[in-house]
């Protein structure tokens, strides 16, 4: 309804204009009124986590890992369910202790976009390693297989077993682009060795990422 509307255009203003506001009191308000209405049912859950991503304050890290461990990962074409737009936006928080919690993520094919992501935000190098083994299982299959086994129901629902892959391969590289560290190279290359089984979308995103870290594409 129109409230509902209301609320989530007034969450996204709140994150755009919480982003340039340098008073440590008053963000903290902000951040302290999104997580409140965060927690309303009613309301758009994904515009008031990303208007926490957006603030960018620390401040907001135990609600996100919360919301993440405590949702249900729900069916979304985008890719960019509530759980996903959670861990994305704990790359931007500036907090160290996002970096392990991200990684952990990376595991559970259902949070690969939204952790890639938001390993791609923080920039830390030490994410390069996690990324690459992550990104190499889904080039030769093996996540697709166990994403078949273990979230058979929702992808079924959705028909989308390729499309977690394209999903899961962009992020991926485009985290290792973001990060841009020349070990990366290898991988990508590798990847774009694999175009028999490659939508566009992932060539795009390896060319880019390619591009980001200084290395031809051969």
């Amino acid at each position: 309804d129109k409230d509902y509307d209301v609320r989530s255009y007034a969450a996204r203003a709140l994150g755009k204009i919480g982003s340039y506001i340098k008073d440590a009191d008053l963000r903290s308000h902000l951040i302290v009124a999104l997580i409140a209405g965060l927690r309303i049912k009613d309301n758009n859950g994904k515009s008031f986590v990303w208007a926490l991503g957006e603030i960018g304050d620390p401040q907001a890290f135990e609600t996100l890992v919360e919301l993440i461990k405590n949702s249900k990962s729900e069916p979304d074409i985008t890719g960019w369910d509530l759980r996903n737009l959670a861990a994305e936006a704990l790359g931007k928080l500036n907090d160290a202790r996002a970096f392990e919690v991200l990684v952990g993520f990376l595991k559970d094919p259902t949070l690969i976009k939204g952790a890639a992501t938001g390993l791609g935000h923080l920039k830390d190098s030490r994410a390069i390693d996690p990324l690459i083994f992550e990104f190499k299982n889904y080039l030769d299959g093996h996540v697709n297989e166990w994403t078949l086994a273990q979230l058979n129901t929702q992808v079924i629902q959705l028909g989308t077993e390729r499309y977690d892959w394209q999903s899961g391969c962009i992020a991926l590289a485009e985290a290792l682009g973001e990060i841009g560290d020349g070990r990366a190279g290898e991988i990508l290359r590798y990847a774009l060795r694999k175009k028999q089984n490659m939508y566009d979308g992932v060539e795009r995103a390896i060319n880019d990422s390619l591009k980001k870290i200084g290395i031809a594409i051969k």
